[in-house]
């Protein structure tokens, strides 16, 4: 499956399979971790695993970077 890539005005956030879809084994099928909504978008906690994401209220600005959170 190819990369999800989210577009902002200034950067692109790039998520690779496993932070997109769920694999069931049991079944053989990939699963969509993204549900559509009347309105407002979120972006999951899923999709924000391994990502240092900084919301600077004062600048207006969202910054993220992909991060190894379980490595210290």
């Amino acid at each position: 499956m190819p990369e999800l890539v989210f577009h902002f005005d200034g950067a692109d956030m790039r998520f690779q399979r496993d932070k997109y879809m769920i694999y069931e084994p049991e079944e053989g099928l990939f699963c969509s971790a993204i549900v559509g909504t009347d309105g407002l978008s979120i972006l999951g906690n899923y999709q924000q695993q391994d990502m240092h994401i900084l919301y600077d209220l004062k600048a207006n600005v969202l910054s993220f970077v992909p991060a190894n959170c379980d490595r210290f």
